[in-house]
């Protein structure tokens, strides 16, 4: 069962790893889907090209958006790297599990 103001992560990439936040902002009546908006994150560990991550609640960033409830994640069409660009050109497609409040690892190239 998902609620209001819980967060999901998500991890992409080839030769970088990015980490995208999101957080639920309502869920429907029949729980099948959520309305949620993407968060900030904040960097902890590294200053360089990897190091460690943590989501920022309640920062949102962007429009509101609807994902899919599936057992253990959430499953639908996302605007990406949100922290970076406040469009709706774009999105793609994933699978967010809940987080668990510890740093996620990141790995980027300059």
């Amino acid at each position: 069962m998902v609620a209001i103001g819980e967060i999901y992560e998500t991890s992409w990439g080839y030769d970088m790893t990015h980490n995208d936040f999101l957080q639920i902002v309502a869920v429907s009546k029949t729980g099948k889907t959520v309305t949620c908006k993407m968060i900030k994150s904040k960097k902890l560990t590294g200053g360089g090209y990897s190091g460690e991550e943590i989501a920022l609640p309640n920062e949102f960033v962007g429009k509101e958006f609807r994902m899919n409830v599936r057992e253990d994640r959430l499953r639908g069409q996302y605007p990406y790297c949100a922290h970076v660009i406040d469009n709706d050109s774009s999105k793609r497609m994933g699978s967010f599990k809940l987080w668990d409040g510890k740093a996620t690892y990141y790995n980027t190239v300059d």
